[in-house]
């Protein structure tokens, strides 16, 4: 049973369309010239050529996709480093107007051919420290000095040095003199440019921000390094919620490399400690570890490609499910009975025959509950050519069902009895309705006075602003027949989401630094978007914005907090336990996958009105021109057919590039940050 499993009171089965709601680029949009040079992400110029062939395709979709705008949401400050090395610092007054400060420079990296350089990174670590990595190896924990006479000035009190570049990806506070930074790295070493492969570090360090060194001496000073952690491709994401990190990532990271300090000593004990956490690893499809001499793109397409005991089609008015069995069984083999709620059904063994793997595992739970009722009158099944054939009547017509069956009530923390979905499977008729009414729609307006809006089944969801816009083509239609929009295409493609696997890493109570477990979840999802702040989750009191990642279901995204109170009480079961559906996006993966050009999807979560707003950043580039901001709205309240979305230019053209966004609040109103090569973009009154 996936641990996503969707509240049918939060969906939309009728959903029409999304409408415009006008926004006035006069009035929603702020640009704010950045100083000096403004800001850039291209930092290869300062390096030999060479470097080029050292980037291979999982490190160039990460570079695409990073965020060069930081915040810290307590004092409502963010910094980025500027096209000359500078660290610029910023802050908004309640007339939203920002004040840009030069805080210090970063020393100009030196050419070389050892390492492809990272892009500079920086983490907020107290209300007037921050971390800064300068891309190339070195960790800066730079002090700023606030007065209210003079500008914030920064200086760096303390210097770290690796033997690698690498990207800061999250912090955790433990006290006021310890941290936790969580950072990747790329493996480029020989075997790896041999054997074609990428291998990368997940890597926890420790830091007493308060602890000052010589950073002008020659004896650099190494930090306090936890644990490291290898795998096949970097996290989309990373948080440290309550008491573990959360990874989302295309592949796991497992084999924990070093030991702590005191361990190091004893090579016995060293050992032991691997030992365990290998023990521990939970090793699924797309698994990418030491031990595994597969190419990990080999896993991800074998876990794409896995089979399942039975595929299903729908439309308006009935359900058709095909069950395969072996060749040599007869319906008196099979008992199946329908009722309004229920699906039972059981087949007696043959010796001569073996039913599948899959087909056992469904059969293990004779009875099921359908997600919906339906009328078992005008339900009936067959057995012909080596397959049950089930038809099933809908009660309610024009409602298109998630899934066939609903997921068992009962709080069962061994995972290993759940019971997988499974996917629909997209008829061609289903697939040509859609091809036919991009040709054929020309409005979608509908009249105020209508009680009753004309609900078309195999309407599909087009948003009217962008009607113009879609292409749907033969190469599509083959990655829809398999139900998947594919990944965050970050100006590559016009395929959508992210399939990654999620990760829990708890920690020993006795010593915070030694991990217990890592657990990693048996499939993949399809991340859609990702929350808009990187702040931590680790305080027990309540926060502003809820954490939730919106996924991918059928045309739909659904927003899913984690099981927060299983991660209080210290125990690994983020991954088992159920995760809570709060709010729905219909036909979000839709809508997005006519994108050419997104660069990054974030969403903004507002506990006060239970509303989820979806933001998708097209790249936009002086060349290129224009680029978007594309904002989805969830439904208003007791509107089952129709939602409002919105659009406002805020990069290309002589802004440039987008590089980054943000979210902060002024006098109690969110406003939205994004960061160009030449502007600071400032959104309000959109939500």
């Amino acid at each position: 049973m996936s641990i996503f499993q969707p509240t049918k009171s939060l969906l939309y089965p009728q959903f029409e369309s999304y409408k415009l709601k006008p926004l006035d680029p006069e009035e929603n949009i702020l640009e704010y010239e950045l100083p000096g040079q403004g800001a850039t992400q291209s930092r290869f110029s300062n390096y030999s050529s060479s470097f080029s062939n050292h980037l291979n395709f999982k490190e160039v979709k990460n570079r695409i996709g990073w965020d060069h705008l930081y915040m810290n949401y307590k004092t409502k400050k963010g910094i980025y480093i500027d096209k000359e090395w500078n660290v610029i610092g910023f802050s908004i007054n309640d007339d939203l107007v920002p004040t840009f400060n030069q805080l210090i420079s970063l020393p100009i990296p030196i050419s070389s051919t050892n390492q492809q350089s990272e892009f500079p990174s920086a983490l907020s670590l107290t209300l007037n420290k921050w971390a800064i990595s300068s891309g190339h190896g070195t960790l800066y924990i730079l002090e700023i000095s606030s007065n209210s006479s003079i500008k914030d000035q920064g200086k760096f009190i303390a210097k770290y040095e690796f033997d690698y570049p690498f990207l800061l990806r999250s912090q955790h506070i433990i006290s006021e003199n310890e941290i936790k930074l969580l950072i990747t790295r790329s493996i480029n070493d020989k075997e790896n440019q041999k054997n074609k492969t990428n291998t990368f570090e997940l890597i926890e360090i420790s830091i007493n921000p308060n602890e000052l060194n010589q950073i002008d001496n020659n004896n650099n000073e190494i930090p306090k390094v936890n644990w490291k952690l290898k795998g096949g491709d970097l996290p989309i994401y990373t948080s440290w919620i309550n008491n573990g990190w959360l990874i989302l990532s295309p592949e796991e990271f497992n084999e924990n490399s070093i030991s702590n300090s005191e361990k190091e000593l004893d090579s016995t004990v060293k050992g032991e400690e691997t030992e365990q956490v290998k023990g521990n690893s939970k090793l699924g499809l797309g698994a990418s570890t030491i031990r595994d001499q597969k190419d990990s793109n080999d896993k991800i397409d074998i876990d794409r490609e896995r089979s399942y005991p039975y595929s299903w089609t729908q439309d308006s008015d009935s359900i058709n499910i095909k069950l395969p069995l072996p060749k040599g069984y007869k319906r008196e083999n099979i008992k199946l009975n329908l009722t309004s709620t229920t699906f039972t059904i059981s087949i007696s063994s043959k010796e001569e025959t073996n039913l599948s793997a899959e087909l056992s595992e469904f059969l293990k739970k004779p009875v099921k509950t359908f997600w919906t009722n339906i009328d078992p009158s005008l339900s009936t099944w067959t057995l012909s050519n080596d397959q049950i054939e089930i038809d099933i009547a809908k009660i309610d017509h024009n409602i298109r069902w998630p899934s066939v069956f609903s997921p068992s009530n009962e709080d069962d923390d061994d995972d290993e009895d759940e019971e997988e979905e499974v996917p629909e499977t997209l008829s061609k008729e289903f697939l040509a309705s859609v091809r036919e009414s991009f040709n054929n729609i020309k409005s979608r307006e509908q009249e105020e006075e209508d009680d009753e809006p004309n609900v078309n089944f195999q309407h599909p969801t087009i948003p009217a602003l962008l009607r113009e816009e879609m292409d749907f083509d033969e190469e599509e239609e083959d990655d829809n027949n398999n139900n998947n929009l594919g990944e965050f295409n970050n100006g590559q493609s016009n395929k959508i989401g992210k399939e990654v696997f999620i990760g829990f890493i708890n920690f020993n109570e006795k010593n915070g630094n030694d991990i217990s477990t890592i657990n990693w979840s048996k499939n993949t999802i399809n991340i859609l978007s990702l929350p808009l702040s990187q702040q931590s989750y680790d305080k027990e009191e309540e926060e502003e914005e809820e954490f939730g990642i919106i996924i991918k279901s059928a045309f739909d995204g659904l927003l899913f907090s984690p099981p927060f109170s299983a991660t209080k009480t210290n125990d690994s079961n983020l991954i088992k336990k159920q995760w809570k559906h709060i709010s729905t996006n219909p036909a979000l993966s839709f809508v997005l996958s006519s994108k050419k050009d997104l660069r990054l999807i974030k969403h903004l979560n507002l506990n006060n009105n239970n509303k989820t707003i979806v933001f998708a950043f097209d790249s936009g580039t002086s060349s290129i021109g224009q680029g978007n901001i594309y904002i989805y709205y969830n439904p208003e309240k007791n509107e089952k057919f129709y939602s409002k979305q919105s659009i406002l230019p805020i990069s290309g053209g002589e802004k440039g590039a987008l590089l980054g966004i943000n979210s902060i609040k002024i006098n109690e109103k969110q406003i939205i940050l994004a960061l160009t090569e030449k502007y600071l973009i400032i959104l309000k009154d959109i939500l």
